[in-house]
């Protein structure tokens, strides 16, 4: 399926535009545990949005660094911090599931409960009463619907399909920008 849709711009909050910057913005699970290789700097739980165990993972490995550059501290205790470092990784490991899943679902109903509602500026989908009910007849037999039926080589109708919709959709955009 094209990735289109996505850079739409569907201002307001209906479903289609809460779906489009919600598939913009969740963490993707293959992402994070391959972020894992950078564990010295954190990148895995900054890329989950939780700073606080990013900065754990970064300032433990800066305390380690430094205490291996100093000559009077014993090594073993700096190994220590390292292995515990490699122990909080272990445990993010093991829990990486569950944090991509939390923060996709938290991310989910934030973007659902957004208070903008409003629908675009533009948008015709229902009558007002300032609008002339012959020009809203209009605008409306214009408009091309996912619905519409098309004649195929039989003289048969049908409905057009998804990849057709795409094509018009992308159509209605390049003559918009057009303008």
């Amino acid at each position: 399926m094209s990735e289109y849709w996505k850079h739409q711009n569907l201002d307001g909050n209906g479903l289609q535009t809460i779906n489009q910057q919600y598939s913009r913005l969740q963490k993707n699970i293959r992402t994070a545990y391959f972020l894992c290789a950078l564990f010295p700097l954190g990148v895995h739980q900054f890329y989950l949005k939780s700073a606080g165990r990013g900065t754990l993972f970064l300032g433990l490995s800066v305390i380690t660094i430094i205490l291996f550059a100093i000559p009077s501290i014993s090594p073993i205790f700096a190994s220590s911090l390292f292995l515990a470092e490699i122990a909080l990784l272990g445990i993010d490991i093991l829990k990486m599931d569950d944090q991509v899943i939390h923060f996709n679902k938290n991310l989910k109903m934030r973007l659902s409960l957004q208070t903008n509602t409003s629908p675009p500026e533009d948008f015709r989908g229902r009558y007002r009463d300032e609008t002339p009910i012959d020009d809203y007849v209009s605008i409306k037999n214009n408009e091309i619907t996912a619905f519409e039926t098309k004649k195929n080589g039989a003289g048969k109708s049908r409905i057009f399909s998804f990849a057709e919709q795409e094509k018009l959709i992308k159509e209605m955009h390049q003559k918009k920008t057009e303008k």
